[in-house]
């Protein structure tokens, strides 16, 4: 009789709830460079997983607001008061970005701060 050591074997994930992980993490950092697309590429893609559908919605209502502010502040930039606000919103698209894929990477659901609910 062998005596088998399971020291080396990580603990059990099933695969699909790390699939849907990865997959959410994957968005939120692709959301960070390519605005809403990857948002909606995985909205429309995968409308059966509750779990990666709540990921894609949040992070589209934060694309479709963040481009909402990204115009507000380009047109007060044009009365010299807009340029004020550029570094804000970046370090809230960063911040929202970051925390989305942590919050994704913990199996949670995440529900942006200053985001408008256009989709639910």
């Amino acid at each position: 009789m062998e005596h088998q050591t399971q020291e080396n074997q990580s603990p059990a994930t099933p695969t699909g709830i790390a699939d849907d992980q990865n997959i959410a993490v994957i968005m939120w950092i692709a959301t960070l460079f390519l605005g809403f697309i990857p948002s909606l590429i995985v909205y429309l893609l995968y409308t059966d997983k509750p779990f990666i559908r709540q990921h894609s919605i949040a992070g589209l209502n934060f694309s479709i607001t963040s481009i909402l502010v990204l115009i507000i502040v380009y047109v007060m930039s044009l009365f010299l008061i807009g340029f004020l606000f550029f570094p804000f919103l970046f370090i809230w698209v960063l911040y929202v970005c970051i925390k989305g894929a942590i919050v994704a990477n913990r199996q949670q659901t995440f529900n942006p701060p200053l985001t408008f609910k256009f989709l639910k």
